[in-house]
Order: C-alpha cells, then structure tokens, then sequence
C-alpha cells in the first residue's frame, strides 16, 4: 500500500512538472522558442539533414565546423525525420515538455 501513495505521488510531480512546463513554454512564452542560438541548432540539423555535414554555416557547400556540441542538433534531425511535418519545431517542443516532466519524477 505505501508503494502505491508513492506511484501517485511521483505521477502528480510529473503532471505539475509538465503542466509549469507547457504553461512556461506556450502560454507566458517566458521562453522564446526561437533565438539565435536555438536558429543555428536548427541550421545544424538542416545540414545534418540535407547536406550530411556537421555547419551552420548556410550555403551550397557548408564547412565544417565543430562552435556546438552535436547531440542536440542529431536530436532535431531524428524529429525532423520522425516527424515529417512542416510544423516540426512543435514536436521538438512537446519531446521537450515530456523529457522535462519525466526528469523532474526520476530524480
């Protein structure tokens, strides 16, 4: 029985953690979704994406270059190719929202 006020109790940390979350992100944009770091995260995936390189540099043939770490740029490629929506960004959000609920009930 213990464990199960335990189970409610982690459940209810996740929907306040999700719901601060949306409502930060969507409804009091406290957090602007799209800024200059975040546009060359995006133009880091569209290369990864179209050119197979690792730039943010746009142009036909973008340099390499290594001014970010790579894992978030792979993370909204994999979204982007998952999605296969134009809205895309919207996903990446929601993923976000989720990840950021479920770490506030594991840790």
């Amino acid at each position: 029985m213990r464990n199960r006020g335990l189970l409610w109790a982690l459940f209810a940390i996740g929907v306040v953690a999700l719901l601060m979350k949306v409502l930060m992100g969507e409804v009091l944009q406290i957090v602007p979704h799209h800024g200059a770091i975040t546009e060359a995260y995006f133009v880091y995936a569209h290369n990864l994406l179209h050119k197979h390189v690792f730039s943010q540099t746009i142009s036909a043939s973008p340099p390499l270059d290594s001014f970010r770490p790579p894992l978030y740029p792979l993370f909204l490629a994999g979204v982007r190719l998952m999605s296969g929506v134009d809205q895309w960004d919207n996903w990446v959000a929601t993923i976000q929202y989720l990840m950021g609920a479920l770490t506030s009930v594991f840790i």
